[in-house]
This record gives structure tokens, sequence and C-alpha cells, in this order.
């Protein structure tokens, strides 16, 4: 999953477009990733989503609609050693021009040479622009756990990414000038409506869905604080009442990213 959010606000505040500065032109050294893997686990915006749910009321077609111009937002291919084959199994954005951002534990147990990089076209097809393979593995520790912030890798292509593609930005600013602003979510994987939650069905497009955050700083309950701490994402349907604007029961699949 990828997160942006919307320029209703002010943006430079909020992002510093010079972490990675002129990313389609340079290789980063190994130092430069360290630091970028420092950066991104300290901010706590990574979440181990596998799948993205919209409401009904929008629908699939809305979905794919949205996700189609983040050709950034790549497809993560992962060897099956039983199969063998290449199967899609995680989502991750393209952060340099041979670098890709994303999580930790889609990579675990897993070699370099097991891994492809899938960036697809803006159509409603996202037809197949690249295929590219991995040639090394970066993370910022070996433990593999979801919720402590860690859950972060970056993938090192074997060649660069498309010259049509543009990197996206990273996050590097408090977090909670982004309340009340838009955030959409893109990600490839499983996906579904609100209604029935995605029942471990995938198209293998590239869905979006869009929401407000409202608040940072921890669970909508003190259980979850407490368990999950404050580096996950809670989405909502916002649909303008008070009845249905709601928090989903986390964990949920009928939510926006589940």
């Amino acid at each position: 999953m990828s997160i942006y959010f919307s320029n209703n606000f002010k943006q430079q505040k909020i992002f510093n477009p010079s972490i990675l500065k002129s990313c389609k032109n340079i290789q980063i050294s190994q130092i430069a990733l360290r630091c970028v893997l420092g950066l991104i686990a300290s901010q706590s915006f990574q979440s181990p989503v596998k799948g993205i749910v919209i409401n009904d009321t929008a629908g699939a077609s809305t979905a794919i609609e949205l996700g189609a111009p983040f050709t950034a937002v790549t497809d993560i291919l992962i060897f099956d050693r039983e199969k063998l084959e290449y199967k899609s199994d995680c989502t991750g954005s393209l952060i340099a021009n041979n670098y890709v951002l994303t999580a930790q534990h889609c990579v675990e147990n897993v070699f370099s040479d097991e891994l492809r990089v899938l960036f697809r076209g803006d159509d409603s097809e996202n037809s197949i622009l690249a295929n590219i393979s991995v040639s090394n593995i970066l993370e910022k520790d070996d433990t593999f756990v979801l919720l402590d912030g860690t859950d972060i890798a970056i993938l090192e292509l074997a060649e660069a990414a498309p010259d049509s593609i543009t990197p996206l930005k990273l996050f590097g600013f408090n977090p909670e000038y982004l309340i009340g602003s838009d955030a959409t979510i893109v990600g490839f994987g499983l996906n579904g409506l609100g209604s029935v939650g995605h029942e471990f069905t995938a198209d293998g497009l590239r869905w979006s869905a869009k929401n407000t955050i409202d608040f940072f700083g921890g669970g909508f309950k003190p259980f979850f604080n407490d368990t999950f701490g404050s580096n996950i994402f809670n989405l909502d349907f916002d649909d303008g009442t008070d009845y249905n604007n709601t928090l989903f029961g986390f964990g949920s699949s009928s939510s926006p990213a589940s």
C-alpha cells in the first residue's frame, strides 16, 4: 500500500522534496539509503495492508480509475518455490530511479533473485511497462516485526525504472499537520466492496480509495493504542453522515484498506 496526501494544506510545511534530490537522475549511496530507512522508520508511516476495499457507492470502477494514474506504485512479484512461478504478492513505491520501497515482511525468507518489480501503465488495464529484476534488498534490521516501526525494506533494481515514471516524494515532517487533509490509499492485491470485504480476491489491477485524516497519535480506542501503538492507519468510510462516518472494527475487511 502507498498513501498520498492532497494539496489542501500548506505543502511546503509537510513534504521535504530535498530528501532524495533529483532521484530520477542519481544513484543513491548505501549511506543515503540507510538514512532513508531511518527516516521512514522514525515517521512510522508504513502499514501491513494486504488489500483495498472501497464503499459500494463508489464501486470497483471508481477504485480502478483512482488508482490508474499512480504508475510509481508497483506490483511486486515473488517466486513461488512450489509452483515454480512468480506471483503478485506485495505493493511497492518507486522512490528513486532504481529503488522501490516496500514492507519488510514481504521479503522475509526471500532472496533478491526471487523478486521482480512490475511497472504498470495508467490505462484501465494497467498494461505492463517494465518487468525488472531485483539485485539487492536493503533493510533497517532483521527483526521482521510488523508493528515496531521497522517493517520497511528497499529493493534495489537491476536497471532503472521507465523514464516516464516519476519517483514519489517521501514524507519528512510532523504528521500532525496532516489532520483534516485528504489521503489517497493505493495498492495492488486483495480488493472488493465494503458490503462483503475483499473475500481474498484480486483482479491484478491497481486500486485506490480516498479518505480524510481525522486525527494522529494512536488507536481510536485505548486498547488498540496500547496494543498496536501509533504507526497504524485507522480508516473509515467518509460519506458525510454521522451514522456512516464511523471507524471500522480494527482489522475488518470492510474498510478502505484492511
